[in-house]
């Protein structure tokens, strides 16, 4: 009869069993065989919905770096990880260590489908003296240059295992990037294919028609790539050739990309470099099957033009996303009744698109004619908070909207400065901002009202007079189902007294089939 070993054991003593060791211990013990590696690197990592299969790593782990990496390479060893995610938090010659490691130890995964990585790295000490500081720059820089150049490479293996869903980045936290932003990377993407005169001439002969290959400017050799979701924030963009690879990574994956996502904030201080950045980056990209596209980034940088030529070979698109970083500070010689939209004199076509979500100036560049916009949209979020000149782009937004007859919205958010607008309607001013009462009204099924905290300019608004701007507003401009009110950040409260506001707008509009209002704070 043959001795009963560990393995023999029910996999439910066995985890009661570990559940009592020490993390050392415990991954000491499951070097015994791949059967008891398993449940210890359960036990190790938490419990999985994998059965006795380890597939996911989701962060965060308790675990100090000796000990998480070398769970990880037991884990690794089993190549069956489908998921993983990761944050590195270091300086950039240990984090760059820990690329390595990873590099080395992805190459033997055979199932990897979702890799999320964040970089985090840590700001080096301070000194007061100059040339200390200097130095420190330096060394730091030439690390960064070495960490991204790592970077890269991980990238290379990730994206040959077929991944389908691939995110890297930093936190938006991050206090610094240690590497630069090449100018002549920039250059050397936009005159590769310069946008400006020929492409738009001969695209304009098109006639809005998008079935010859000769309208992408780059390769689609995509043999072996299934990359489907793909962020890049920040961090992949720097280094002497960040650029470059980048567009060579999107441009081998161009026709499985269907989500892409840009975040290019932090990058630079520079807002001329910046502007030139994402000019580079819309003249060189092109995903024949690119469904929804995000981008974070200083907004009022953007160049239509490039704008417009990006948009103008993605005809696919369902869902656009452009989520400003910052507001600029805007002078008060800015103030004035009629904002400039600038008008691309090409038509844009987008007949899939379903969701918008944009700053009020973009949105109202994007509503302007000649450009086409499906009638019917799902969801339309206008994101109008700031000055008051942000005001003036969402009326002219919703006079855009108003003008056209068959425009619906299944649901329309406006995030604005509602304070001011109630101000200026209990005063009589900017009665007609959202358009003259000729105009026909918006049908939309839900109405969302995002409210910030009051400002100490508008003490006076309480309540009553925010409803009875909101009720002027329903009542001139929208035909709508439901109206909520709701607060910028969730938990927020900005509103004292909010039931009299709901009761006031539910006894005006008794048709409305819902009136909610989060914002209430106790007094």
């Amino acid at each position: 009869m043959s001795a009963v070993t560990l393995s023999d054991l029910p996999a439910e003593v066995i985890y009661k069993i570990f559940s009592e060791l020490d993390p050392g211990s415990l991954l000491t013990l499951g070097e015994l065989d791949r059967y008891i590696n398993r449940l210890a690197l359960q036990v190790f990592f938490g419990a999985t919905k994998g059965g006795t299969q380890l597939e996911k790593f989701p962060p965060p782990f308790q675990y100090s770096p000796q000990l998480l990496y070398h769970g990880l390479r037991m884990a690794i060893g089993l190549e069956q990880i489908t998921r993983f995610e990761f944050c590195i938090l270091d300086s950039p010659d240990a984090a760059r260590r820990q690329l390595h490691f990873l590099r080395l130890r992805f190459q033997r995964l055979r199932a990897l489908k979702v890799c999320c990585l964040w970089v985090k790295i840590q700001r080096p000490p301070d000194s007061k003296e100059k040339y200390v500081r200097d130095e420190i720059w330096r060394v730091n820089n030439r690390s960064g240059d070495s960490l991204i150049l790592e970077l890269q490479e991980l990238m290379d293996v990730v994206v040959s295992k077929e991944c389908e869903k691939f995110l890297i980045g930093i936190p938006s936290s991050n206090p610094l990037l240690p590497s630069r932003l090449s100018s002549s990377q920039i250059r050397a993407a936009l005159l590769k294919h310069s946008m400006v005169g020929a492409p738009w001439r001969w695209a304009k002969s098109l006639a809005l028609s998008l079935g010859s290959s000769n309208l992408n400017p780059t390769s689609t050799n995509t043999q072996g790539l299934e990359l489907k979701d793909c962020t890049l924030c920040g961090l992949p963009f720097l280094g002497p050739n960040g650029i470059a690879f980048n567009l060579n990574l999107l441009e081998r994956s161009a026709n499985s990309i269907q989500r892409l996502e840009l975040n290019t904030e932090g990058l630079t201080r520079s807002n001329t470099k910046l502007k030139a950045l994402l000019s580079s980056l819309w003249n060189e990209i092109h995903l024949p099957n690119l469904k929804q596209f995000v981008l974070t980034t200083r907004t009022w940088l953007i160049p239509y033009s490039y704008l417009a030529w990006f948009l103008f070979r993605h005809q696919n698109l369902a869902s656009i996303y452009i989520v400003n970083a910052a507001y600029p500070t805007i002078e008060s010689t800015d103030l004035s009744n009629s904002v400039d939209i600038p008008l691309i004199p090409h038509h844009i076509h987008l007949p899939a698109l379903n969701c918008i979500r944009c700053p009020v100036h973009i949105t109202a560049w994007l509503l302007r004619k000649p450009h086409k916009l499906p009638p019917t949209l799902r969801h339309i979020h206008l994101n109008a908070y700031g000055h008051r000149i942000h005001l003036l782009y969402l009326g002219r937004t919703i006079r855009e909207l108003r003008g056209n007859t068959m425009t619906q919205a299944g649901s329309l958010v406006l995030d604005a400065n509602w304070w001011t607008y109630a101000r200026n309607v209990s005063h009589q001013k900017d009665l007609d901002i959202f358009g003259p009462g000729k105009l026909p009204k918006l049908k939309v099924g839900k109405l969302v009202l995002i409210l910030s905290p009051r400002p100490t300019s508008c003490s006076e608004i309480d309540a009553t007079i925010l409803a009875d701007a909101f009720i002027y507003l329903i009542r001139h401009v929208f035909v709508v189902d439901e109206v909520e009110i709701n607060p910028r950040s969730t938990g927020q409260h900005v509103l004292s007294n909010s039931r009299t506001m709901v009761r006031t707008i539910k006894r005006t509009f008794p048709t409305l089939q819902s009136v909610k209002c989060d914002c209430t704070f106790s007094c």
